[in-house]
């Protein structure tokens, strides 16, 4: 907000495309925390009225599409949203101008 950049936020996939057994879910440890931020402590409530009501993986796509070859993703997290654009989207993967992880 300081540097008046709007960043379009929309909500992805709430869980994995593959669910693990109950063996490998107890030996998984969070590698960012259980809470996905490293346990970090904000004073600032995130103000969800910044999520667009469009689907992750739908505004991907069309961000990707209407900037064909110009999009970089740059992934910090699971893959999740990524993959069901490839599988939803034929044309997405070839869309793209680079993934980095």
């Amino acid at each position: 907000e300081s540097c008046k950049v709007e960043i379009p936020v929309y909500k992805g996939s709430s869980s994995p495309l593959i669910d693990l057994d109950e063996n490998s879910k107890r030996n998984l440890k969070p590698f960012f925390g259980t809470d996905g931020f490293g346990c970090a402590q904000h004073d600032d409530v995130p103000d969800i009225k910044v999520i667009k009501e469009e689907n992750a993986v739908v505004a991907l796509n069309r961000i990707v599409n209407e900037h064909k070859g110009e999009v970089s993703l740059l992934c910090l997290g699971p893959l999740t949203n990524i993959a069901l654009a490839i599988k939803s989207f034929p044309c997405f993967e070839q869309s793209i101008k680079e993934v980095i992880i």
